[in-house]
């Protein structure tokens, strides 16, 4: 099993991220081989003080976007394996040891996973 590195960019996702964070927690990979380092990029509302009351890396990033926001994540990570996911996403409990499964393909070099909406989306 490797360190993986979760980075997860954050602005004004105050009624969002404790659901993002928890499942992060909560995932079937054993937490001492991961880290959770949530960059909050200038939020508004209550996303930062939200994510200080979970044991993850909180990191503030000025510069706006999710770009930036990734990038001053990348600064603080040490795992040898990064996975990113939005603030407003709900990882499945096993969305870690999937990320560990497929990478122990020597060929395999990223892994992008599957998408499912909460609700249907008005167009």
């Amino acid at each position: 099993m490797v360190k993986i590195s979760v980075i997860v960019p954050v602005f004004n996702a105050g009624r969002y991220i404790d659901r993002c964070i928890v499942a992060l927690l909560e995932q079937n990979y054993p937490r001492s081989n991961y880290e959770i380092i949530a960059v909050d990029n200038g939020s508004t509302d209550d996303s930062f003080d939200r994510l200080r009351r979970y044991p993850v890396k909180v990191v503030q990033e000025p510069k706006l976007g999710s770009y930036a926001a990734r990038n001053a994540g990348l600064l603080h990570a040490s795992g040898s394996l990064l996975g990113f996911t939005d603030a407003d996403c709900v990882p499945c409990a096993r969305w870690l040891t999937g990320i560990d499964t497929v990478m122990d393909d020597l060929g395999t070099e990223i892994v992008l996973g599957e998408r499912r909406f909460a609700t249907r989306s008005a167009l």
